[in-house]
């Protein structure tokens, strides 16, 4: 097959002044399936550039708070995550995209920190037009180790309620003090949360890894809480101890380069 002669068979078919433009374009146009194939073109092109211009609006970017729940139907699978289009555009719905959760907290000195808890690698986005509905078993970041002593950790600076009668001595657990003090019931940031759903073994690997996250905090401060050497180290850590308080955020990157086929 001779390559060369028809590619320069195709150049001279080609329009070479704007009358024969005119004259192909008519003749294109008239043809029904033409253009049809035009319109689907068209369509696919603006979809791909409003994609592009969402995606990179919202790659890296933090999401929320957010309160997590579980998927409350079968056809929602573990590498799904659906949310409200408040927090994302109706655009990227179907993208695959790498969606981190994040638990973000302020420490023992107002600094606000932040420690990815769970990744979802290539996870479907599902928006809904609408909130999703609220069920009970949802989490916020409010979760509390038990075996966590209270002087290990730290909570937020919220309105703490009045104990009725003598005041108890702080209790040792970090748990017991923030049901003394109802700390979960003054805490506020979570009243505007947006709800968004995983599967419910991915819910619940969040929650652990945000425990984890607390314990493996507070049990560096009580290793080196004994011993004459270890407390040279004790004062930094004891200053950036975690809150057991604070709240998830989603951060959503690594859009495909075309978000249409996905």
């Amino acid at each position: 097959m001779d390559i060369g002669g028809l590619w320069a068979g195709f150049l001279a078919a080609l329009p070479h002044n704007w009358d024969e433009a005119l004259t192909l374009t008519h003749a294109i146009l008239s043809n029904p399936w033409a253009r049809t194939f035009a319109l689907v073109v068209i369509v696919y092109l603006t979809i791909r550039v409003i994609a592009s211009i969402y995606s990179g609006d919202k790659q890296g970017a933090e999401l929320g708070p957010v309160a997590i729940r579980a998927h409350t139907s079968a056809r929602y699978g573990r590498d799904m995550v659906r949310m409200p289009h408040a927090l994302m555009p109706m655009a990227m719905d179907g993208v695959s995209a790498c969606c981190k959760i994040f638990y973000v907290y302020n420490d023992s000195r107002g600094r606000r920190r932040k420690h990815l808890v769970h990744t979802v690698r290539d996870a479907k986005l599902s928006l809904s037009p609408v909130d999703l509905p609220r069920v009970k078993d949802v989490i916020y970041g409010q979760e509390i180790p038990e075996a966590v002593a209270t002087r290990h950790v730290c909570f937020p600076p919220v309105d703490v309620q009045e104990v009725a009668g003598a005041v108890p001595g702080t209790p040792e657990s970090a748990s017991d003090y923030a049901k003394l003090h109802g700390i979960i019931e003054s805490w506020t940031e979570d009243d505007s949360a947006a709800w968004i759903s995983t599967s419910a073994d991915v819910k619940d690997e969040i929650g652990v890894g945000k425990i984890d996250f607390i314990k493996s905090r507070a049990n560096g401060i009580a290793k080196v809480e004994k011993g004459c050497f270890n407390r040279l180290h004790f004062r930094p850590r004891y200053e950036n101890r975690p809150n057991c308080v604070g709240s998830y955020y989603l951060q959503v990157s690594s859009f495909p380069t075309n978000p249409c086929s996905c």
